[in-house]
């Protein structure tokens, strides 16, 4: 029988849904997944290429052809969580880590403006490169998202960024693809963590067991940050009972400490 991408695709996306209604996202539903439908990873690039508007489509092709690009930057599955749960949590206040040349950016914006969240929409996004940021601001507006973000050009650590950044919080989501090291990413959580609502989803790229590959130890810190602070949530694997591109991803949700 042929496979029916977009009925897999909207099982998944209820699968995440339903946790979410419920305030709680653990490993049993994506166990679940995984075991009784393994197709889940592979349709996602299916799943993103169908849903975004045909303008992001076209832009998202030219950036390939960039020179900045390079393949997995992003990998199809982290960028098709990321619309997903946009969507699902009606998001209306996304903070990214790690702009690069704006290809997550892209995919954020794209599912930001097809959001039903209530109340002003915005992107922000912060990475202290200019050239990737020029390239970023030229992709987005191309793509006709021009009123819907902000750039901020400073390191993600320092002062002038928490500074730019907290003025529009709290976030909906926070999705992290900057330093890829548990130093850097525990800094940026003691900076950022607090700019999300409570049930607000936090994000994480390149958070797989990368078996000690340089700059590769986002999972630890995320693992240390998690064990001190209220996040409940599941790391997407590349093993074979995930099935997730190597790189890896996490998705979080910040839960309310004084609930019962």
């Amino acid at each position: 029988m042929e496979r029916d991408s977009k009925k897999e695709s909207d099982y998944y996306s209820s699968i995440l849904k339903d946790r979410l209604s419920k305030g709680k996202l653990t490993e049993e539903p994506y166990n679940l997944l995984m075991n009784e439908y393994p197709f889940v990873p592979s349709c996602f690039k299916d799943l993103l290429e169908n849903q975004v508007f045909p303008k992001t489509r076209e832009i998202m092709h030219e950036m390939k052809e960039d020179p900045l690009h390079f393949p997995d930057s992003t990998d199809h599955q982290t960028l098709n969580l990321l619309f997903t749960m946009i969507i699902l949590s009606k998001s209306t206040k996304i903070l990214q880590l790690g702009t690069w040349m704006g290809f997550s950016g892209l995919v954020i914006l794209d599912a930001l403006s097809k959001s039903d969240g209530e109340g002003n929409k915005m992107f922000v996004t912060v990475d202290p490169n200019d050239l990737q940021h020029s390239k970023a601001m030229n992709f987005f507006d191309k793509a006709g998202f021009k009123k819907l973000y902000q750039l901020v050009t400073f390191a993600s650590e320092s002062s002038e960024a928490e500074n730019s950044t907290i003025k529009y919080s709290p976030y909906d989501v926070i999705y992290i693809d900057s330093a890829h090291n548990d130093v850097q990413i525990i800094k940026e959580l003691e900076i950022y963590f607090k700019m999300l609502r409570n049930g607000g989803l936090l994000i994480c790229h390149d958070s797989g067991d990368l078996n000690g590959l340089p700059n590769s130890n986002v999972r630890k810190g995320l693992k240390e940050f998690i064990k001190k602070n209220h996040v409940e949530g599941i790391f997407f694997d590349k093993d074979g009972k995930k099935g997730w591109h190597f790189t890896g991803a996490f998705l979080g949700k910040k839960y309310d400490p004084l609930r019962g």
